[in-house]
């Protein structure tokens, strides 16, 4: 890796945050405003991002891999 263990593991953890948290706005605001095909589809990939940035901050941990 060209950059630092800790730095990869606070980019990734922030990655994670940011994309857990506009899946989660994502469900709210489908729940209270119904269910569109452009915000269901962002709400997809906001929660497929934040399963990729949990498995790849797991992978990253040392030991893990």
């Amino acid at each position: 890796h060209a950059l630092p263990l800790l730095t990869l593991l606070i980019v990734n953890e922030f990655g994670f945050f940011v994309t857990a948290i506009g899946a989660g706005v994502g469900i709210n605001i489908m729940l209270n405003r119904g269910m569109r095909p452009s915000m269901l589809l962002l709400t997809l990939g906001c929660a497929v991002l934040a399963a990729g940035f949990l498995y790849l901050g797991i992978r990253l941990w040392p030991g893990m891999s």
